[in-house]
C-alpha cells in the first residue's frame, strides 16, 4: 500500500483525461447564463446543505488511515493560523481531539498572497 491519498497523483491516470487540452477555464455564454439564473448557489456567502443525511461507508475491513501532518513553512504560520480561525469561526472546521483518519493540509499561496487551505 503506497500512502493514504484520497485522491491523489494516481488518480490521475485512472480518470484518462486529455491533459494537453485542460490548460485553463473559460466561461461561455451558456456558462454566464447558469451562474445568473442560479445567483444563490454560487454568490459569494458559504452555502449549507440542507439534503436528507449522508453516510461515508467505508469497508470494515480497511484500517484507517492516518497521515502525519506536513510541516508549514515558518513565513506561513501565521497566515495558516489564521486562516484556520476563520474557518473555525464561520462552522466549516470544528476542533477534535482524536481521529482515526486523517489527511494533512496544505496550503496553497494565492495571487493576492492570501492562503487557501487545501
Amino acid at each position: 500500500r503506497q500512502g493514504c491519498s484520497l485522491l491523489g497523483r494516481n488518480w490521475l491516470q485512472q480518470l484518462r483525461l486529455d491533459w494537453h487540452k485542460i490548460f485553463s477555464v473559460r466561461t461561455t455564454p451558456l456558462v454566464e447564463e447558469v451562474l445568473a439564473r442560479h445567483q444563490a448557489l454560487f454568490g459569494q456567502e458559504l452555502g449549507e446543505y440542507q439534503g436528507p443525511a449522508v453516510k461515508i461507508v467505508v469497508d470494515s475491513q480497511e484500517p484507517p488511515c492516518f497521515c502525519k501532518a506536513r510541516t508549514v513553512p515558518y513565513a506561513l504560520r501565521q497566515q495558516v493560523e489564521d486562516q484556520l480561525k476563520k474557518l473555525e469561526g464561520e462552522g466549516i472546521l470544528k476542533p477534535v481531539e482524536h481521529v482515526e483518519w486523517a489527511a494533512p493540509i496544505v496550503p496553497v499561496i494565492k495571487a493576492d498572497k492570501s492562503i487557501h487551505i487545501c
